[in-house]
Order: C-alpha cells, then sequence, then structure tokens
C-alpha cells in the first residue's frame, strides 16, 4: 500500500511539475517525507496512509498529464485500424 502510495504521488507530482529538474527536486523532497515515516508502528503506518491518500487527493491535478499514445492523450486512436 505505501508502494501503491508514492508510485501514484510521483505521477500526481509528474502532472504539476513538468519541467524534469523542477520534478526530481520535488520528488526527491517526497522520497525524504516517506523515508522519514519508515519503520513506524502498524496503528500509525494506517493513519499515515489514511492522511497520505487525503493529502495525494487534495493535489490531484484536474487536468493530469497522460501519454499522447495512451487513451485521453491527444493521439490516441487517431489513425484507428479500419473496420
Amino acid at each position: 500500500q505505501v508502494a501503491h502510495l508514492y508510485r501514484h504521488s510521483l505521477r500526481v507530482l509528474l502532472s504539476w511539475a513538468v519541467d524534469r529538474d523542477i520534478f526530481n527536486e520535488a520528488a526527491t523532497e517526497l522520497r525524504a517525507r516517506f523515508d522519514a515515516q519508515r519503520g513506524v508502528s502498524a496503528a500509525a503506518a494506517s493513519r499515515l496512509l489514511k492522511e497520505g491518500d487525503d493529502e495525494l487527493f487534495s493535489f490531484t491535478h484536474p487536468d493530469p498529464y497522460k501519454c499522447v499514445y495512451m487513451p485521453g492523450g491527444s493521439k490516441f486512436m487517431r489513425n484507428p485500424p479500419l473496420p
């Protein structure tokens, strides 16, 4: 669950910081926040996961970045196969 939250946080962060240098700095800070809570008790971990999910929801980008060839991207199904 922690790994899923971390990966999803990085994806949301990429939507906000498209420039790679800014993204790398913010990702390093995010990793430090996760590493600071390593080794906490199970009760504290479940509380931190809940708080992390709430924070992730509040920072979700209204128009998230998508690869151009994936569903939702600008090139998706540009040349659909013939029937």
